[in-house]
């Protein structure tokens, strides 16, 4: 077998540039471009992610590794499948750049590297920049008359009563 010859500079693989790209505090958001043939994440990636400060990953792709990645405290993980399959061609072509994602009030919604992403269980929210704080406090303002309502309804209040008072629940 020969070794292989570089002949002038060699670049850094695109999978580097995506790693050094991570601050502490980031998510990285993944779109695949709909490939469902290799997973485009896994626990090794996400263990280096960490270590540099990720936060969380958001693949709309698939994933392997997974009973290792959900063991990882603190640190959400969304995706769209797991396979086993590492491999498949799948390349990283831009880094901090916007992509598309499936929406759910519109086909997609456009996420800008800067944006903040909110998830639990029920999904994701992606909230551009500039919106971020007026967002949280409508959100907090929810929050406070939603657990009017929940400790109204826990206290046994008629539902005709609740509705009455606070309308469609």
């Amino acid at each position: 077998m020969m070794p292989v010859k570089h002949y002038g500079k060699k670049k850094d693989p695109p999978q580097k540039k995506m790693h050094a790209a991570v601050k502490p505090g980031s998510v990285l958001v993944f779109d695949n471009g709909g490939d469902t043939q290799a997973a485009i994440f896994g626990e090794m990636s996400c263990t280096m992610a960490r270590a540099h400060g990720c936060v969380g990953v958001v693949n709309n792709g698939f994933t392997r590794d997974c009973q290792y990645i959900l063991k990882m405290e603190n640190f959400p993980y969304y995706t769209r499948g797991t396979t086993p399959n590492a491999y498949g061609g799948w390349r990283v072509v831009a880094v901090n750049e916007p992509i598309y994602l499936p929406g759910h009030l519109t086909h997609y919604v456009i996420v800008n590297p800067g944006d903040f992403i909110f998830g639990d269980d029920d999904g994701l929210q992606i909230i551009p920049e500039p919106y971020v704080d007026s967002v949280l406090l409508k959100a907090e303002e929810i929050l406070s008359f939603e657990n009017q309502e929940r400790k109204m309804i826990a206290d046994g209040l008629p539902i005709e009563e609740v509705y009455k008072k606070f309308g469609d629940l």
